[in-house]
């Protein structure tokens, strides 16, 4: 019964919400937590429940997940985390798609083994539901891919073709010859940009991440991007509000760059009346690592939006938006750029108030590349 409804899930977050339950309920745990495998390689939370709700208890499972010497299932891993029995990797195939987290019972009771045969059966009936799903997934994510890609490549290649057409058919005074010259720059530069940022998605996904890290004075760089999204816009006032004291940080220039150029961009745009951008960067001692915020007076971000934000081709879908142009790459590539790194993100909102982002990069001696 329990394989058959499975069949008819195909919602990745509904497979791992039934699978930790009926693990939890079942042999009555006090918790449960399954991290599924994402297209980049990396561990997400698939769902969790009891003692593993709290992000605090899910960051603790992580170190423990990613060991090359963990303790597996059906071996206890008891001796390694007292708030974990079991380690269950989900294997579909020969590829590992999510790794199943299960506490020890609320009555501290041993396992039986009918409880072992029932997870080994929950774990190879959950791996291959996830795997379904994930290939859904897979597929879905593509048609959004050609859907969004060709839409937005469309008008600035139309503007191109447009321009370019024209000048060649008609003799025109050169102030109007460069101004349409100055357009065709404009959207070529525009597919530019859209194809980099597809190019990092196949990277990121690919695991074919290269970091050069070096020691970098921040406020060079910050006022690089600065310059070159004050040429964007006439309508906002820029403030810059950086510590003299700034310790250096370990980052990849060319990333690092990357992803404030990124964030200011997103600051003009949805701030389409203008107001006060806010740069700021300051020492964070306690954490070893220094904190760079960009703060726009814009149209913010609802609570139904915030958790979609640094997903790929999701964007806020507001009236004020439409005329907003984007394929939903860009915090996507921020957030992985800046976690390759070492770093962390995060931001604070209100909604038709503005947007804080927040970028915080460890500090210390240089690496070779990675």
């Amino acid at each position: 019964a329990l394989s058959n409804s499975l069949r008819l899930i195909k919602d990745t977050a509904e497979i791992s919400r039934v699978l930790v339950g009926t693990a939890v309920h079942t042999l009555n745990l006090a918790g449960g937590c399954l991290f599924v495998k994402g297209q980049s390689g990396s561990f997400e939370v698939g769902t969790s429940q009891g003692i593993f709700a709290g992000a605090g208890k899910r960051g603790q499972l992580l170190p423990l997940i990613q060991r090359s010497d963990r303790i597996e299932f059906p071996n206890s891993t008891g001796a390694a985390g007292s708030d974990v029995e079991f380690l269950i990797p989900l294997v579909a195939g020969e590829k590992e798609v999510g790794i199943l987290c299960l506490s020890p019972k609320v009555s501290r009771q041993n396992f039986s083994s009918d409880d072992i045969y029932l997870l080994q059966d929950l774990a190879s009936v959950g791996a291959m539901a996830l795997r379904g799903a994930m290939l859904v997934r897979d597929v879905s994510l593509r048609d959004t891919f050609v859907s969004i890609a060709s839409h937005e490549l469309r008008t600035p290649l139309t503007a191109i073709v447009g321009y370019a057409d024209l000048l060649l058919r008609r003799e025109l005074p050169d102030a109007t010859r460069k101004q349409w010259l100055q357009t065709i720059l404009d959207n070529g530069q525009k597919i530019g940009v859209m194809l980099d940022d597809l190019l990092d998605i196949s990277r990121i996904r690919s695991g074919r991440i290269s970091l050069k890290l070096e020691r970098l004075q921040l406020p060079g760089v910050l006022s690089e991007q600065l310059a070159t999204i004050r040429e964007s816009t006439d309508k906002h006032e820029f403030v810059v509000d950086i510590v003299p004291d700034l310790n250096d940080v370990l980052v990849d220039r060319d990333k690092f760059g990357q992803i404030m150029g990124n964030l200011l961009s997103n600051a003009v745009k949805y701030s389409p009346n203008g107001g006060r951008i806010t740069i700021s960067a300051r020492n964070d001692p306690g954490q070893r690592r220094v904190v760079v915020s960009i703060a726009d007076e814009g149209i913010g971000i609802s609570p139904a939006n915030k958790d979609l934000l640094f997903k790929t081709f999701r964007r806020i879908q507001r009236p004020e938006t439409h005329s907003i142009r984007g394929i939903g790459l860009g915090l996507y590539i921020v957030k992985e750029w800046t976690e390759a790194m070492g770093g962390m993100v995060w931001f604070d909102s209100e909604l038709n108030k503005g947007s804080t982002f927040f970028v915080a990069m460890p500090i210390g001696q240089p690496d070779s590349a990675v």
